[in-house]
């Protein structure tokens, strides 16, 4: 799992999900300070135990103790210190993570069939499973280095 530290939003943003791009594709769900936009195919699942949110978005199911309610896997992750072998049983389309005061801790799925990408974003660490996603929440331009380079007459045969 990737830990890092976790800098909760105050507010949340200043976006409209019902116009571009979003067009109401979108949920906004605020757990313990964190913000998640869920896209309407995907679905988060949540579970609070202790001090830890426990979260899962898209789809996972235990093919060794035929488990297919997220939010039981989840239930059982918290019961365990050691919940790495847990996760290692599962297949599906997902990303699940915990979180508690100070840190949260994330990984995709073992196949790598759901993206992810992560970074700090206006003092807040921001876990997205679309790459464009945090440029349109907060309206991030390209750099014109980026610019410079990608509109090099060759980059489209050099794969970039």
């Amino acid at each position: 799992m990737i830990k890092a530290s976790a800098l909760p939003r105050e507010k949340p943003l200043s976006c409209n999900l019902d116009q571009f791009p979003f067009y109401g594709n979108w949920t906004h769900t605020v757990l313990g300070g964190l913000h998640f936009y869920v896209h309407c195919r995907a679905k988060l699942h949540t579970y609070t135990a202790k001090d830890t949110l426990w979260f899962l978005v898209g789809h996972a199911y235990d093919p060794f103790t035929m488990e297919i309610e997220e939010t039981k896997i989840l239930e059982k992750l918290s019961e365990t210190d050691q919940p790495q072998p847990i996760i290692d049983e599962l297949t599906g389309v997902f990303l699940i993570g915990r979180a508690k005061t100070g840190e949260i801790a994330f990984q995709l799925d073992a196949s790598g069939m759901q993206y992810g990408c992560y970074g700090v974003m206006d003092g807040g660490l921001v876990l997205a499973s679309h790459p464009q996603l945090p440029g349109d929440l907060f309206d991030l331009k390209r750099d014109p280095y980026v610019d410079r380079l990608v509109s090099y007459r060759w980059y489209q045969y050099m794969l970039g």
